[in-house]
């Protein structure tokens, strides 16, 4: 897991970093907090770690806690993120965001990209986070006999071609 994310004390902003200059990001004045996932469930009674299916040969459903998250204005699930590698080896990531609204769920294609760490961000009990290497370890797509995924007219082979980078549930 190497993405930063940080939180405003204040205001409640939160932020990432993709660029570490070593210098700490301010907000309402003051320096922001770095937010560290913690990577087991606490004693509360809601459940916060992603939990992460392969579905199907180029997707991931993720959903937030062992028991779906309340969904609440005052207590829900703002974000997931996905941390990969693509197939040069560069590290990137994508967000989804959630409202009260929403479930505490998302499915991912992960075509061309090695998941590495799935993010939930809770705006009461902060970061969560797990290590997604032996859940999407046989996902990979980045040899050169996988490639050929996407057919000619650039679908990713997909279920839903049309959803290729998130489909929120």
């Amino acid at each position: 897991m190497t993405t930063q994310f940080y939180h405003c004390p204040v205001c409640g902003n939160v932020i990432t970093k993709l660029s570490d200059s070593g210098v700490v990001p301010h907000c309402c004045g003051q320096e922001m907090e770095l937010m560290v996932p913690k990577t087991s469930e606490a004693t509360y009674a809601e459940k916060h770690l992603p939990v992460v299916k392969k579905v199907g040969s180029c997707l991931i459903n993720v959903k937030v806690g062992s028991t779906p998250h309340p969904m609440m204005p005052e207590h829900h699930i703002q974000f997931v993120y996905i941390e990969f590698r693509d197939c040069d080896g560069h590290i990137g990531g994508r967000f989804v965001r959630l409202t009260p609204d929403d479930s505490p769920e998302c499915t991912i294609c992960t075509c061309s990209i090695n998941v590495e760490a799935v993010y939930g961000y809770c705006n009461v009990h902060g970061l969560w986070a797990v290590d997604c290497a032996d859940v999407c370890g046989d996902n990979q797509k980045c040899s050169d006999a996988d490639n050929s995924v996407k057919d000619s007219a650039g679908s990713c082979g997909c279920d839903n071609p049309q959803q290729a980078y998130y489909a929120c549930d």
